[in-house]
């Protein structure tokens, strides 16, 4: 908030004091409420989701690209083509994960140790703030760590569907006979490798997505607020 640029209206002394004593409205608890209920729904959404995706590159990386690669169904081109730097983002999203998981981990605990001893607490804590963690992981060392190697796979993606779908019409090849027997592994989720490997570079557009969204759900009068605008940018 800034202060208006042009000088107040002249009022007599009595009434601007009287008027300086009547604090602003505040907006009805409900509203309160609702827009703290979806922040929480914003930001569990944001982790969950980043598990979820951890969960789909360990499905790649153990069911098709370490199996393929022991088997020496494709080349090391082939193989490079069509996985890229999956690994690398594997490892990334875990750490990324880690992060998260570890910041709802905290947050419960403080949860259950104010409901034990309220007393403890002078302000009472009814949401999780991570602004500070969003610029940590976007804004810093492990954000350019991401971008490098998700450019490396987004680039290689063209390349290796084009592989694939040339590979996937010799019908009568190992490799196609193991696609369809690791395709139908409950681990996968009735996705196929295609739809897998788009994860990878699908994950990338959610994240300003879901920092745009928890932006709005934010109050502009906690610091939550700039650091969250600070990882979005």
């Amino acid at each position: 908030f800034s202060a208006p640029t042009h000088p107040p209206p002249q009022t007599p002394l009595l009434a601007v004091n009287h008027l300086s004593c009547i604090p602003p409205p505040l907006p009805p608890r409900n509203q309160i409420r609702c827009k703290s209920s979806k922040r929480q729904e914003i930001i569990k959404e944001l982790f969950d989701t980043e598990k979820t995706h951890v969960d789909y590159l360990r499905v790649l990386h153990t069911i098709f690209y370490q199996p393929i690669k022991e088997a020496q169904l494709l080349s090391p081109d082939q193989l490079e083509q069509i996985f890229s730097s999956h690994d690398r983002l594997w490892d990334i999203h875990t750490r990324i994960n880690d992060r998260f998981q570890k910041k709802a981990e905290k947050f419960e605990n403080l949860i259950q140790q104010q409901l034990q001893f309220p007393q403890q607490f002078s302000t009472p804590i009814t949401e999780m703030h991570v602004g500070s963690l969003l610029v940590e992981i976007f804004d810093g060392p492990l954000g350019r760590e991401l971008e490098h190697a998700a450019s490396i796979f987004c680039a290689s993606q063209t390349t290796g569907l084009d592989i694939l779908n040339k590979l996937k019409m010799k019908k009568d090849s190992k490799f196609v006979a193991f696609l369809t027997e690791a395709e139908a592994q409950e681990a996968c989720k009735r996705l196929d490798l295609k739809a897998i490997l788009a994860c990878c570079f699908q994950r990338l557009t959610k994240y300003p997505l879901l920092l745009d969204n928890l932006l709005k759900a934010t109050n502009r009068d906690i610091e939550d607020y700039e650091l969250i605008e600070c990882a979005l940018k």
